[in-house]
């Protein structure tokens, strides 16, 4: 049995370079998160700037819809037309539709914006906790882009010696 002088270094390029793609693939959820942490940032900012400016309405609760995601149970929904604009969304944490039902029919405060969007009252944005979270997730992403050069790196020097 012959052994390759360098079947060693072809192994270790070769593992390299899968941990180079589980980085790379790493990297783009990383990167997705974080946009969509951001995003979810940009839209708590704004329901500040909607309790500052303290415009609210009454809106009634009209039905529920299921909620997605691993959890079952529905949320209420609710909708209010106030100066010819129609402003819908969900009200209340998860709850079994039995529950949801007792509540179709009552009034509820929301915040709005005059441009069709609201929000319950009782749903404060946490914006501080959304943006550290945004950072860090940020941060994980640029330490993943960092082993990601430097895994290129290694593999190019290797292949050069």
């Amino acid at each position: 049995m012959e052994i390759k002088k360098n079947s060693h270094t072809t192994v270790r390029t070769a593992s390299k370079r899968t941990f180079l793609i589980l980085f790379c693939i790493g990297f783009l959820i990383l990167v997705a998160i974080s946009a969509v942490c951001f995003y979810s940032f940009s839209n708590q900012k704004y329901h500040e700037k909607m309790i500052e400016k303290g415009d609210t309405a009454t809106a009634e609760i009209y039905g529920y819809r299921y909620a997605s995601g691993p959890m079952s149970g529905v949320h209420c929904v609710y909708k209010c037309v106030e100066n010819g604009i129609t402003y819908e969304g969900e009200w209340g944490p998860q709850m079994p539709s039995k529950e949801a039902e007792a509540y179709i029919g009552n009034q509820i405060t929301i915040y709005i914006d005059g441009k069709g969007e609201s929000f319950p009252v009782e749903d404060e944005p946490s914006t501080a906790l959304t943006l550290t979270f945004s950072i860090l997730i940020t941060a994980l992403a640029l330490a993943d882009f960092a082993g990601i050069i430097i895994f290129s790196i290694k593999i190019k020097n290797q292949k050069s010696k």
